[in-house]
Formats: structure tokens, sequence, C-alpha cells
């Protein structure tokens, strides 16, 4: 992956801004342009950070998400994050897709890649699928809504319940856990 200078230091410090705050806000997060090489294959793709909270306490950088063409795909995705494997909390996510996958249930895909950014090492990757207009008809579905489970309204009330200055009990699921149409 090749970014310029001038952006990778953007999302590099985006994403230190994220380590710390264990959160990425929508609205600080912007993507830059970038050059993806896979063997002899170069494609223009734009390149941000994961919004949302922190998937992966040991990780040393926030993940990169990467969106591709609509005509471009990297191991049949189009839209994913790249996740560094520092242990088995990835590996299982890519397991339980696999296996949603083998029962005939609509899966995001995965793989897995060694990658480097303007030559850093980030070492051994998952490639995590995400959600986009691609997923309905790489599964065989017409069109439709997407349900998408988001998980800001949680963020956001667990840390206003972090806040507090008494003590009380969590308000009830349902009163924090929605699932917006795309």
């Amino acid at each position: 992956l090749h970014l310029a200078p001038a952006a990778w230091d953007s999302v590099e410090a985006r994403s230190q801004r994220a380590q710390r705050d264990r959160y990425m806000e929508p609205e600080w997060n912007t993507a830059v342009a970038a050059r993806l090489t896979t063997g002899d294959h170069d494609m223009d793709v734009q390149v941000r950070l994961r919004d949302g909270a922190m998937i992966a306490a040991r990780s040393s950088s926030w993940p990169l998400q990467v969106r591709m063409a609509i005509a471009d795909t990297v191991q049949t995705l189009r839209v994913f994050d790249m996740v560094p494997i520092n242990g088995p909390g990835v590996l299982w996510s890519m397991i339980y897709q696999a296996v949603l996958a083998d029962l005939g249930h609509t899966a995001l895909g995965w793989g897995l890649a060694e990658v480097t950014v303007n030559d850093r090492d980030l070492g051994l990757c998952a490639l995590l699928g995400r959600t986009g207009t691609g997923l309905p008809p790489d599964q065989g579905y017409g069109k439709g809504p997407v349900l998408l489970f988001d998980d800001r309204l949680y963020w956001h009330a667990s840390m206003a319940m972090a806040g507090r200055t008494f003590t009380s009990s969590p308000p009830p699921q349902g009163d924090w856990l929605v699932a917006p149409l795309l």
C-alpha cells in the first residue's frame, strides 16, 4: 500500500488519537487516496481508519479500512479492514465467517496478506470484509434493505454512564441499541 507522505502522517496521527480514545469518530475520519499493489496488479483505492470502538486491545495501530473501485477486488473483497494479527480474536472472527458461509448464511469475506505501507512492514494482517453495496449481489441476493447493527450508540451510552457521579443500574439494552436501515 502506497500513500503520499503527508496522507500517511495524517492517518498515523488519527490512529494515535483513536488508540488514546479507544474509539474512532466518523467525523474525524477522512479517506485518503492510495495505491494498492498485489502481485503485478496496481489499483487506486481509498484508505481510512476503521470507524467505531477498538476491536483489538493489544494492537499497536488502529485498523485501516480499504475501499476499492467496483471493478477491483483483492481476494474477492472490495471493502475490507486490514487488522494486524496479534492474537486469536481476529482468527476466531475469520473462522466464524467461514462457518456462516459453509452453512449457507450471509457472511463477510476474509483473507490474509502480508502488508507493508510505504515500506513499513505491518506483518501478517487479516483482511476482514465490510458491508457495502456489493455485498448482497456477491451473496446471490437481489435488491433490498441491509441491516447495520451499529455500536456507536452503545459506545456513547457507556461513556455517559462512566462519567456519572452517582451509581445506578445501566439502561436496558433496548434503550441504546438500534439497527438502522442503510
